[in-house]
């Protein structure tokens, strides 16, 4: 399955990019975020899975530029949040989908 071409983190929009071979070999990395750029940017030469994991492992980065948390260790916790999350999503494949349902529903607002 395909990466999405942008995701919505609070309010910016990322665009999500292949990572060229130049940048994965300069950087040894296979996913980054630039933050300033607002650009995710994921190395494609590998399985799906791992694409996925690491899209969602630059999100999560994203994330806490966009809610202004300041960590020392982001990258462990990232690292930490990546594993634990796609393992939730992985093991229970209704989930999002119900939240995302009830989270559009007319009765989330209410007290």
């Amino acid at each position: 399955m395909k990466l999405p071409s942008r995701v919505i983190v609070g309010s910016m929009t990322y665009t999500i990019e292949d990572m060229s071979q130049d940048m994965h070999e300069l950087s040894g990395a296979v996913g980054l975020c630039d933050k300033t750029q607002l650009t995710i940017h994921v190395y494609p030469k590998m399985a799906p899975a791992k694409q996925w994991s690491t899209l969602w492992h630059e999100i999560l980065h994203s994330m806490f530029e966009e809610s202004s948390i300041d960590v020392k260790d982001e990258e462990d916790i990232v690292g930490s949040l990546e594993r634990i999350m796609c393992s939730v999503f992985r093991d229970n494949p209704t989930l999002l989908k119900n939240l995302t349902k009830v989270l559009r529903g007319k009765d989330y607002n209410r007290p």
